[in-house]
């Protein structure tokens, strides 16, 4: 069994603490379209174990640096030194690394991470063409984050024209709405059954989603997925009083579509649920 350092554990606090930190200290933003903040965006990668007691680890790259070989071979190499249970790495994916793609060594990593839409910067990949070679060419399991990035826009903009830059946060599940969701993760579930992918979509948020899936045994699925605690916490109802401390991607969407994703872990359409890198988790507890 690999030894977890004092070092390591020391980390792990000052992740976790910065998350917490940097929730209670900023006040709910009421504004739905606001960006990432830098705090945000430089905390570093973080450890999760397996809700069901079960030996495993995950550790969650931030997906930029995945696409560095060097900085994976670095965090590789502190996962090696510090982890007390199995672990592994998504590689990144990008419009333009799909040669790199083509040449993955399948026992090097746990899966290709790909935003098929919906993100800044260049791993969002928003071409058709580009993700049906990425997912024909892919060597290994492939997880998506899938919303659509025109629905989002036209959205967006639809809002704008009302409210201008100070859309309200209650908003935030209409922008990134649910036929976003819809839209995007339909066309991964296409492309995984015309290449034969082993598609694993990530963060499911909405009722119509759970029904694109099967309820076979997992283990005889080539299509899974897994939807995030606070789904399954939340509804729309609460941006009311959270604000921003319940914001993330996809959105938070209705009771109706909460109670579907509770269904769907119970009739298998659903496969796992798990805890998305970048929701604080002291406001789930506190909230149940």
């Amino acid at each position: 069994m690999l030894s977890m350092s004092s070092g390591a554990n020391a980390s792990r606090r000052a992740a976790t603490n910065a998350i917490t930190t940097a929730a209670r200290t900023s006040p709910p933003s009421r504004n739905a379209i606001s960006r990432t903040t830098a705090k945000q965006a430089t905390l570093p990668a973080r450890v999760f174990l397996p809700a069901n007691g079960k030996r495993g680890l995950t550790i969650a790259l931030p997906t930029r640096l995945a696409t560095l070989s060097p900085k994976a071979r670095e965090k590789m190499a502190i996962a090696e030194h510090s982890s007390i249970a199995n672990y592994s790495f998504y590689h990144g994916s990008s419009n333009d690394n799909l040669e790199n793609i083509k040449i993955i060594d399948p026992l090097s990593c746990c899966g290709l991470k790909v935003f098929m839409g919906s993100t800044n910067g260049s791993v969002l990949i928003d071409d058709r063409d580009t993700l049906s070679e990425v997912f024909k060419s892919a060597p290994l399991l492939v997880a998506t984050h899938c919303e659509d990035t025109p629905t989002i826009i036209e959205n967006q903009e639809n809002y704008r024209q009302i409210y201008g830059d100070d859309v309200p946060i209650a908003l935030h599940p209409k922008i990134r709405s649910e036929e976003a969701c819809f839209i995007s993760t339909s066309l991964a579930i296409e492309l995984a059954k015309m290449h034969d992918t082993r598609l694993h979509v990530l963060h499911i948020s909405t009722a119509k989603e759970a029904e694109l899936f099967s309820d076979l045994p997992v283990k005889e699925k080539r299509i899974t997925n897994e939807v995030c605690e606070h789904y399954l916490t939340f509804s729309d109802e609460d941006y009311e009083t959270k604000g921003s401390l319940i914001k993330c991607n996809p959105s938070i969407k209705t009771a109706i579509d909460r109670a579907a994703l509770f269904q769907g872990l119970l009739e298998g359409t659903l496969d796992r649920h798990h805890w998305h890198r970048s929701f604080p988790p002291f406001i789930v507890r506190k909230s149940r």
